[in-house]
């Protein structure tokens, strides 16, 4: 056992189960909580505070004795792994309180076609889908050809965030169904298309209460290119248009009011992955726990002490205590070993990390760290997770890269455009851009009266899409000329070659935009 330091407190015992940065963020929560006398991690990592314990995640006897041994009054249970096996269950009956849905209740996660038949149940929005086993390969590619639009093909079970294929062609798409049937059963779905959203919400057994929405930035690359990861970095509040109660509405407490009904309460964090499609938002999945990395950034904002939260849930009292947030924004950028997500072993190497000194309150969670004759190491995939607060999402990037620019690992790599397009998917319309189209149509109204008070007969055609023509043969040196002209506003184009301090090349563009006015009003 190791020990990290703990504020004291003046009553429980908290154990939390995991060793990610997810984990790390629910232990650094826990230990600022005035409600905690101790705080134990297991297996925990090189940075998580608390007595740290070496038992792993699944091993579920090892926990309950641990737990039983050390009068845990609640246990916090991170992985999913962990929750499928039936840690809760094996706690619960030692009498020790768990939050987190029992196995029966994580197979919401751990089985997707489960998930999607229980999705149809319920009547809650999603892609269509097919389930299909091993053996089923030509059903499955028949059923693709059927469809008739891009596909997802995923394993069924739990894979770590990581098995999920995006094929763009027929090969790939055979390569993808008989890949994911070697794992065992398979789901293949339509391939939406749309921003995606994680919708947390903390549940009860009978009420449940929405974080605000989050982003993950699921693939391995900038520009959201490369095979699907854990995560590579997530912010908060996202998409703020959104209803998150009327989303809770649809795509949460729909369960939780299905497993009261038969018995069993949901007790834990529910987590919903939702595309905003043309047609509204739809289901992609379910998850049975906080999400990584999206934990680390809910949990920066949240201002309620989260012990008190996690204890209203076990007692069914959630509706009693208010949750407040800080306000804000939050940006976690994660920071990978090279060869991530490829090979555990090869993303293993044990390479001393430094943190450096992060400021303006930037946070560092780790994840696969460790602690070796005193040296913090890596050792393994996604190594740590920064995160930035400030007032607005633009400066809570600033504040997280100015920390990951301070990490010294070698080989190391992170998506430097974590929360980078968020303002434009906030944008519901050019008015909100600062782009007002109806006084531009105002505008054109008027300048056409204007306009028309000078005409004569050589004009051909009249203002209307920023252009004209006009007749000037009266040009004796050409046999029949046309005068075409176009008018066009340059200003957005300007503004944003400026911001971006990318200037370059900047008039050829509008000359081009403008010649190309002009060759639409048929000009040859």
């Amino acid at each position: 056992m190791t020990t990290n330091s703990v504020p004291p407190g003046n009553g429980r015992v908290v154990l939390v189960v995991g060793s990610g940065g997810r984990e790390h963020a629910i232990a650094e929560a826990v230990s600022r909580s005035p409600r905690v006398t101790r705080l134990l991690v297991t297996p925990g990592n090189g940075g998580t505070p608390g007595e740290r314990f070496r038992i792993a995640s699944s091993d579920i006897q090892g926990t309950v004795d641990l737990a039983v041994r050390e009068g845990v009054d609640i246990a916090i249970i991170g992985p999913e792994v962990a929750l499928e096996a039936g840690v809760v269950d094996a706690l619960q009956r030692a009498g020790v309180q768990a939050f987190g849905p029992t196995a029966d209740l994580a197979r919401i996660e751990a089985s997707k076609s489960h998930a999607r038949s229980l999705a149809t149940r319920l009547g809650i929005p999603q892609p269509r889908h097919a389930v299909f086993a091993p053996g089923d390969e030509d059903a499955a590619l028949e059923w693709v050809r059927g469809l008739g639009v891009p596909v997802v093909v995923k394993q069924s079970g739990l894979a770590g965030g990581k098995g999920v294929s995006l094929p763009d062609d027929e090969p790939s798409v055979v390569n993808a169904v008989r890949d994911a049937l070697t794992h065992g059963e398979i789901v293949i779905e339509e391939r939406l298309s749309g921003p995606e959203y994680s919708l947390i919400a903390f549940c009860d057994g009978r009420t449940a209460r929405a974080l605000p929405l989050a982003q993950d930035h699921k693939r391995a690359f900038d520009g959201d290119q490369g095979p699907n990861t854990g995560g590579m970095g997530a912010y908060a509040p996202a998409n703020r248009s959104a209803d998150v109660a009327a989303l809770c509405r649809t795509f949460i407490e729909p369960i939780v009011a299905d497993a009261v009904t038969n018995g069993t309460p949901y007790v834990g964090m529910l987590y919903a992955g939702l595309m905003w499609t043309e047609g509204g938002p739809r289901l992609l999945e379910w998850n049975c726990r906080f999400g990584d990395p999206e934990a680390q950034v809910l949990l920066s904002l949240l201002d309620t002490d989260l012990v008190e939260v996690i204890e209203a849930c076990l007692a069914g009292a959630l509706e009693t205590v208010p949750i407040q947030l800080r306000t804000g924004s939050a940006v976690g950028v994660v920071v990978a070993s090279a060869a991530y997500p490829g090979d555990s072993n090869a993303t293993s190497s044990r390479s001393a990390v430094t943190l450096g000194d992060p400021q303006f309150g930037a946070r560092i969670f780790h994840g696969a760290t460790e602690l070796f004759d005193g040296v913090l190491v890596a050792n393994g995939g996604r190594v740590v997770t920064v995160v930035g607060t400030g007032a607005d999402l633009a400066e809570a990037r600033d504040h997280a890269y100015q920390a990951v620019s301070g990490i010294r690992l070698a080989g190391s790599r992170y998506r430097r455009d974590i929360a980078w397009q968020a303002p434009g998917l906030d944008v519901a319309s050019y008015k909100a851009a600062g782009v007002d189209i109806e006084e531009g149509n105002r505008a054109v109204s008027l300048l056409k009266s204007s306009v028309a008070s000078t005409t004569n007969s050589r004009v051909l055609r009249g203002v209307g899409s920023f252009g004209g023509a006009m007749d000037v043969s009266f040009l004796k040196e050409f046999d029949h000329p046309v005068l075409v002209a176009s008018t066009d506003g340059v200003g957005t184009k300007v503004e944003l070659a400026a911001r971006l301090g990318r200037v370059r090349g900047t008039g050829i563009d509008i000359v081009n935009h403008c010649i190309n006015d002009v060759l639409v009003q048929g000009a040859r």
